[in-house]
């Protein structure tokens, strides 16, 4: 087992920043639309189109259900299960969820666009479009497809609710219920919703271990119970308002509390000159690791006359962590701290970004600024040492210019470029260091699209990684592979 503290070793104590300039070459083939196998209906050479008509074969519950059943939808669904649950992209201009409702992204990190799948329902969508192009409109950049979907349009009044329950259980585990509920209504320019669920993932580990002498002569046995538990609470809201002067505002809110726990239990014996076993040592251990999650989110747009549309987001989100690892060994009915790992640590983050997109002939101009602010107090202690605590922060901003051109029917092309200045700052018992960096992130993408099913895209672009703060600090090490 290895401590790691990244202030203390000054030779790599700076941003783990991954820095890359790539060259993407994708070949996006007939998945798109087989004629023969989709009912789909083109509505121009860069998009496809499944009406609701084309899922009725599916009998889909949800829009994770019909996503599902579209080529490429699988790679979608399994794509916004990243790290972090959608929080490891960095800030809102990096690539997010690939899935846009009405031509709109989610204002949130932890409450994205891949929470929103499986609240709505199948009987709410009108469409799915499938977008391989840069269109004009569209909310986030285009790294490959965009699953835009359509809502039908609700009456004046209108509300739909949905709840899915269940159950999960395993042989020598408690039984445990899942349910997912929500609500969504119309008034007007008034819209909202509501969803409530709670899940886990209960799994149980029994394994049975014979440890071998240097001759393979039995030595030891061991049976180890090993059941572990996960428990989420999570109360998502939106609401969203169109004034009659086109002012469009929508502000969404996330709850979560979240509880993984483990129960270690094994029994270790050994084998006597007969091969009888004799107990040796019980060694029990207990893992919790405790979250709790609030994040505010929201955007206004508006026109702002001959320079086009005015856009801001912001995020706000808060993590509350309490992480607590113990295990004992039991030996002759008496007990004794074989190790142990307590940590508390907060996690705020706050993000705002204003765009202006301008219209120009065929020309497309976006332009505007981002500002980030991230934030780590953590405090640790391994065994009976006394606490660490360490704060790290960073803030971080950016200008950025993107444009974009329909060159002709078949070929276009995106250019933008994007200025970033950030400041890293490290403080551990009053010990301080802190760094700046800047950063020119370049990017250019063509498309030419050979046939309506055909397409050739490349793109040069260079990247920065988000950090992950934590790895500031000092922590324990238990991955023997990471050094």
């Amino acid at each position: 087992m290895m401590l790691r503290d990244f202030y203390e070793m000054s030779d790599i104590c700076r941003p783990d920043f991954t820095i890359q300039a790539f060259l993407n070459l994708l070949v996006l083939g007939v998945f798109l639309v087989l004629p023969e196998f989709v009912k789909a209906q083109q509505q121009d050479e860069s998009t496809v189109v499944y009406d609701s008509h084309y899922f009725t074969q599916y009998n889909p519950v949800t829009l994770t259900d019909m996503i599902r059943y579209i080529p490429g939808g699988e790679m979608v669904l399994n794509r916004r299960f990243g790290p972090g649950g959608g929080g490891d992209f960095r800030g809102f201009g990096a690539n997010d969820s690939q899935v846009l409702l009405n031509g709109r992204r989610m204002s949130g990190k932890i409450n994205n666009m891949s929470t929103a799948l499986a609240r709505i329902q199948a009987t709410q969508v009108e469409r799915i479009e499938l977008i391989r192009g840069n269109a004009e409109g569209l909310d986030i950049r285009n790294e490959g497809i965009i699953f835009n979907i359509i809502l039908v349009e609700g009456a004046e009044n209108s509300s739909s609710s949905f709840i899915d329950a269940g159950v999960t259980d395993i042989n020598g585990m408690d039984t445990e219920p899942a349910i997912l509920a929500s609500y969504n209504a119309n008034r007007g320019p008034l819209e909202f919703g509501i969803s409530y669920q709670y899940e886990n993932r209960p799994r149980l580990n029994l394994v049975d271990e014979q440890v071998l002498n240097a001759d393979r002569t039995q030595r030891e046995f061991r049976h180890l119970f090993n059941a572990q538990t996960r428990h989420n609470h999570i109360v998502i809201g939106n609401i969203a308002y169109e004034f009659q002067n086109g002012v469009a505002l929508q502000i969404n809110g996330l709850i979560s509390d979240n509880a993984q726990e483990y129960e270690r239990h094994e029994d270790q014996f050994l084998y006597g000159s007969r091969g009888e076993l004799k107990p040796n040592a019980i060694e029990v251990g207990d893992i919790a690791n405790l979250n709790d999650e609030l994040e505010i989110g929201g955007d206004i747009e508006f026109d702002v006359g001959q320079l086009g549309s005015f856009k801001t987001l912001f995020v706000l989100n808060r993590r509350d962590n309490d992480d607590t690892i113990a295990q004992d060994i039991i030996n002759d009915n008496f007990i004794s701290r074989f190790f142990s790992s307590v940590s508390n640590y907060d996690e705020d983050e706050t993000i705002v970004r204003s765009a202006i997109t301008t219209l120009i002939g065929a020309h497309t101009l976006e332009y505007g600024a981002e500002a980030a602010f991230n934030s780590l107090d953590r405090s640790w202690a391994f065994n009976e040492d006394p606490f660490v605590n360490a704060i790290v922060e960073e803030d971080r901003y950016e200008m950025f210019l993107t444009h974009s051109i329909q060159v002709s029917d078949k070929f276009s092309l995106q250019s933008a470029l994007t200025q970033e200045y950030s400041r890293i700052l490290q403080n551990r018992d009053d010990q301080t260091n802190d760094r700046s960096f800047r950063y020119l992130k370049p990017r250019l993408e063509v498309r030419y699209d050979f046939t309506p099913n055909d397409q050739f895209r490349i793109l040069l672009e260079r990247t920065v990684s988000q950090l992950n703060l934590n790895e500031f600090v000092a922590s324990r090490n238990i991955d023997d592979e990471l050094i």
